[in-house]
């Protein structure tokens, strides 16, 4: 409707716009992204040519830029995915963007890098479980036990008693030589 194209089945009710929904919808009807600067993830995001030009003329702001990064990523661009996190940085240090960059960096094999940025992240939202699981899965893979144990002690009681928060403490208590504990 928005391009004056045919709708394809007008027969078909897809039912109401859900809150997840809404950023695109507004995107798509104001060219802009409302300024945003949650601490918590986005409920959805969309990964499409089409979206991804939308995106790219949408007005600057936070989720136009941290939008970019993540398309970017998953594009393999990194200096661009690289260049859109520092753009969205700069408006709010979020999770979100922090963790996005850390992949970034991770992809560029920048390990000190993107360890600093999960570990941050982790500290501005200690109660993200998938957060908490993703970082420490890195921070084991990549042998940096300290930061996992440091990351383990800032997160929420309810996190660190997840069983898979739980074997990557044990993982990094025992590479730290701590096998009292």
């Amino acid at each position: 409707e928005k391009f004056n194209e045919k709708i394809m089945c007008a027969h078909l009710d897809f039912g109401k716009v859900s809150s997840e929904q809404m950023p695109f919808v507004k995107l798509l009807n104001n060219g802009a992204f409302d300024d945003d600067c949650d601490l918590i993830p986005p409920k959805s995001w969309i990964y499409q040519p089409e979206w991804t030009k939308l995106i790219e003329n949408a007005k600057p702001n936070y989720l136009k830029y941290l939008n970019l990064g993540a398309i970017y990523l998953v594009d393999e661009n990194f200096d661009k995915a690289e260049d859109a996190c520092n753009k969205a940085l700069s408006y709010k240090e979020t999770p979100t963007a922090l963790f996005i960059l850390a992949q970034v960096k991770i992809n560029k094999n920048e390990i000190d890098e993107a360890t600093k940025l999960l570990v941050k992240a982790c500290k501005i939202l200690p109660n993200d479980l998938t957060l908490a699981r993703e970082s420490l899965r890195f921070l084991i893979d990549s042998k940096k036990y300290s930061e996992a144990l440091e990351v383990y002690n800032i997160l929420n009681k309810e996190i660190q008693d997840d069983g898979r928060v739980t074997m990557y403490y044990c993982f990094a208590i025992l590479h730290t030589g701590n096998v009292d504990k």
